[in-house]
């Protein structure tokens, strides 16, 4: 199954319009923060302020 480049972009912006600035506000954080393209990535919101 090839990936389209829409799909391609498609991840890419929504990292830079919504996941980078969501990590650098210390909202989120990421299960892996070691390996942080691992196709198996994922994020969590943090309970600092909850």
């Amino acid at each position: 199954m090839r990936t389209c480049h829409y799909e391609i972009y498609h991840t890419v912006q929504h990292s830079k319009k919504y996941l980078n600035p969501a990590l650098e506000a210390r909202l989120i954080e990421r299960t892996l923060p070691n390996k942080p393209k691992s196709p198996k990535q994922k994020y969590k919101l943090k309970n600092d302020d909850f």
